[in-house]
């Protein structure tokens, strides 16, 4: 998807840049134009290895606004299971032009009836097991997911932000194409 959101903005003469991070900031490319400069941007993306575990999105909307003082179109790509960011978010888009890409993997709400599973939290370390075996235990699952959706959007509209939810392995195109003709309409 960043990959996508790179090329793009190259098609259009604008500037493209990248601040990557888990638990702190990990990789900052400043902004530029230009086709080599997007590649380079695509390929660090496409193999980037990070070094930390957890996902702190307020250390990397802290560092945005840090280090770009000029108005961005910003897109804040994570699946947002981390500690409560929405003051950082607000600050933020007072400067910037924040779009969060809220990113999760289908499987999460597409288990087997017959099993148990240990879950660990790649944050954390916990380790939990879960018995989705019981149609109940997977109603409840399921139902946690849903609320933690609603609730990120509910957070994101209440700013005012524009926002994507986006399952791995989808085709990105179709809803970031929607998202940009919604925009253009404002």
């Amino acid at each position: 998807f960043a990959a996508l959101i790179a090329y793009a903005a190259n098609q259009t003469q604008d500037k493209v840049g990248l601040i990557l991070f888990s638990d702190g900031i990990e990789k900052f490319i400043p902004p530029k134009k230009g086709k080599s400069h997007v590649w380079q941007v695509i390929r660090t993306i496409l193999t980037y290895k990070p070094t930390g575990i957890k996902t702190n999105v307020n250390a990397a909307l802290k560092y945005l606004n840090e280090v770009v003082s000029r108005t961005a179109v910003t897109f804040v790509i994570s699946d947002f299971l981390t500690e409560p960011f929405y003051e950082r978010l607000r600050v933020a888009q007072v400067r910037h032009d924040i779009i969060p890409v809220v990113i999760r993997d289908p499987i999460e709400n597409e288990f087997s009836k017959k099993h148990r599973f240990l879950f660990r939290d790649v944050e954390s370390g916990n380790i939990r097991e879960i018995d989705l075996s019981q149609k109940k235990n997977r109603e409840i699952f399921a139902q946690r997911n849903l609320s933690e959706a609603n609730r990120l959007k509910k957070s994101f509209d209440q700013l005012g932000l524009d926002s994507l939810f986006l399952l791995v392995g989808q085709d990105y195109l179709k809803p970031l194409l929607k998202l940009f003709r919604l925009r253009e309409h404002r």
